[in-house]
């Protein structure tokens, strides 16, 4: 009895194995986070080829709703074409909400991309009022300038 005593004596207790740690991750993880970076690489590249090609479409329809302009003579027409235009444009080129601004928000706003406050104070006040009132004795070169220097500018 005396071994079977001493062995009883030499018997540890049973152990648990050591807690999973969460360093270093498993080779799932590893792809999954590879391909969360992959997949932000191409989105930011796809989205900077997508603001920059936004300009000539930009241009493009500012120079067709000018020349309309011209040709029918429709300002409140004119006017309410160029500040959709604007409000798609800064939807896309700009971070804060543009869709709600009207009035006096939408010029101060506008008024972001001038060094001056020719949107509150210039020729841009006809983005107030003038889409909804016809207007007969405006001339709208200003106001065009203004818009193409804007879109030149910041586009």
């Amino acid at each position: 009895m005396d071994k079977l005593e001493q062995a009883l004596k030499d018997l540890r207790d049973i152990h648990e194995p050591m807690d999973v740690s969460w360093w270093p991750p498993a080779i799932g993880w590893w792809i999954l986070a590879i391909f969360i970076v992959l997949i932000l690489v191409l989105f930011l590249r796809w989205f900077r080829r997508y603001r920059r090609r936004l300009k000539p479409h930009v241009m493009k329809e500012f120079l067709y709703i000018r020349a309309d302009y011209r040709d029918n003579q429709n300002t409140s027409l004119a006017l309410s074409r160029l500040s959709i235009l604007l409000k798609r444009w800064l939807r896309v080129h700009s971070k804060e909400q543009v869709n709600g601004l009207q009035g006096d928000q939408w010029l101060e706003y506008l008024d972001q991309f001038t060094p001056t406050q020719a949107f509150t104070r210039g020729p841009g006040q006809l983005l107030k009022y003038g889409p909804y009132q016809a207007l007969v004795d405006s001339d709208l070169d200003p106001l065009f300038g203004l818009i193409q220097e804007v879109i030149k500018k910041h586009a």
